[in-house]
């Protein structure tokens, strides 16, 4: 059998031989894809992941009335379609009960949520008065007594 060396020390043998240093070209483009925007339909609505459940699920906050509802990240998306907190999902109801639980059906790019958040179909949800950070803490323990202990 023929055997090539190269210059940085590579042995190869027959076709192999043409593909050396050559791999760079054939990597996926990472550039986005423009895609059509899905909208939700009757059944369906937008949500934010706000927590990561496991084994499938994750916890959506609806845009409409702010709600959480647990949902199940479906079949088709599983190992192909990455989810994490923070991201805008299309979630449908799962069964009669509607509002209880939902399936994630898509994931929105950054892009495509600012787009929907433009033309008025995501609201985003303002947190409400008790939400709000208390800025009158008090510590048993004044900044004098902790620098004395020091």
């Amino acid at each position: 059998m023929h055997h090539t060396e190269y210059e940085n020390g590579h042995q190869t043998r027959g076709v192999h031989a043409i593909m050396v240093g050559h791999t760079h070209e054939r990597r996926r483009d990472k550039r986005p894809v423009k895609r059509d925007i899905v909208f939700a339909e009757d059944g369906q609505y937008y949500g934010c992941i706000t927590k990561m459940l496991g084994n499938c699920r994750v916890m959506v906050q609806r845009s409409d009335d702010g709600s959480e509802v647990m949902c199940k990240i479906r079949g088709s998306m599983q190992k192909r379609v990455y989810l994490s907190v923070n991201d805008w999902v299309l979630v449908c109801d799962r069964d009669a009960l509607a509002g209880s639980t939902g399936d994630v059906v898509h994931k929105y790019t950054a892009l495509e949520a600012n787009y929907l958040v433009k033309i008025g179909e995501i609201v985003k949800q303002r947190p409400s008065e008790d939400d709000s950070f208390d800025d009158d803490i008090e510590f048993e323990q004044t900044e004098e007594d902790f620098v004395n202990d020091i």
